[in-house]
């Protein structure tokens, strides 16, 4: 008998992970999980607030801010992430999405995901994450 294993093809989660650098690779992972799903309109509309039978995980906007804001303190000052979690080339991407994404939460606070996915700056907010997660690919 023999057994052949061969490792599952991830390239995006490999350049994120990539620890020169970053001393908390796993958080690293945690933000780039989160502008992935705040990139991604369709996986927004499919996912945020569905308690889906069967799947165990959750999802919400309040999960990823969470993850930005509290667990890995990437936003309101990414610069202060700099060698913990983020490199000094991505911090522009997230100041600017901090920037979309504060005047939101200031505004509609702990409002229902759809008023903020349903508000007319929230492409400003999806662009902006898509930024920021092509910043952490480089």
């Amino acid at each position: 008998m023999s057994i052949t294993i061969t490792p599952v093809e991830a390239p995006e989660v490999d350049a994120v992970a990539e620890t020169r650098g970053v001393r908390y690779p796993s958080l690293r992972l945690d933000v780039w999980v989160a502008l992935t799903a705040l990139s991604d309109p369709s996986h927004q509309a499919a996912h945020w607030g569905r308690d889906v039978p069967g799947d165990d995980d959750y999802d919400s906007l309040a999960e990823h801010l969470s993850c930005l804001y509290d667990e890995c303190e990437i936003l309101p000052r990414p610069e202060r992430a700099v060698g913990s979690i983020l490199r000094a080339s991505e911090v522009p991407a997230m100041r600017m999405l901090g920037r979309h994404l504060g005047a939101l939460i200031l505004e509609l606070g702990e409002a229902a995901d759809s008023f903020y996915t349903n508000d007319a700056r929230w492409f400003d907010v999806v662009l902006a994450a898509e930024a920021a997660l092509a910043a952490m690919e480089a």
